[in-house]
């Protein structure tokens, strides 16, 4: 009995017969499945910061629970000033509630993470990450192939401030949050 060989000239042999779709391989990052999957969340917040050293502020509260957020903070002003990532704040205050948005539009999924802004702060707790930005800065420090590397996984239970303070009057500035959603038990 010979032995039958069969020689493919690419993957592209394998995966696609014809105008057939479903056995293409398609391959997306994780961050990008989980809009997918419904459990991907956005939020922004946009305002003049009014005087120098003023802020703009984005509070948000994780769950005490096993799903764990994947945070990529964003910020864009149009003067100069510092982007903050910080944790264990305190407000007495929790500000105004936001509407957080699924990135799938077909989804009815909520988000676990409370979000506010303007969060009247009593202590700003530990600085995670400073950015500074504006005109002897970046311009916009959000998105982009540098996402992954931004990316923060936030601790359970647990306060976190997004705050851009301006070294200028009349500040333009929007700070992002791009996050999904893991259940460390799936």
């Amino acid at each position: 009995m010979g032995i039958l060989s069969t020689w493919l000239k690419s993957l592209n042999d394998l995966l696609v017969d014809g105008n057939d779709d479903r056995q293409k391989l398609v391959t997306i990052g994780f961050g990008h499945h989980k809009i997918h999957v419904e459990e991907s969340f956005y939020v922004d917040f946009s305002n003049t910061v009014a005087t120098a050293d003023n802020s703009l502020t984005m509070y948000f509260k994780c769950p005490d629970s096993s799903i764990r957020v994947h945070l990529i903070p964003g910020i864009s002003a149009d003067n100069e000033g510092d982007f903050e990532l910080r944790e264990s704040a305190t407000v007495s205050l929790s500000g105004t509630v936001m509407t957080v948005f699924n990135r799938d539009r077909n989804s009815s999924e909520t988000s676990t993470v409370l979000v506010r802004h303007t969060p009247t702060v009593t202590a700003s707790g530990t600085q995670l990450a400073l950015t500074r930005i504006g005109s002897t800065g970046f311009k916009e420090s959000a998105g982009g192939m540098s996402a992954s590397r931004r990316e923060w996984i936030l601790k359970q239970g647990t306060v976190y401030l997004m705050r851009f303070t301006s070294e200028n009057n009349d500040t333009e500035a929007t700070l992002e949050a791009d996050w999904y959603e893991l259940n460390r038990n799936e």
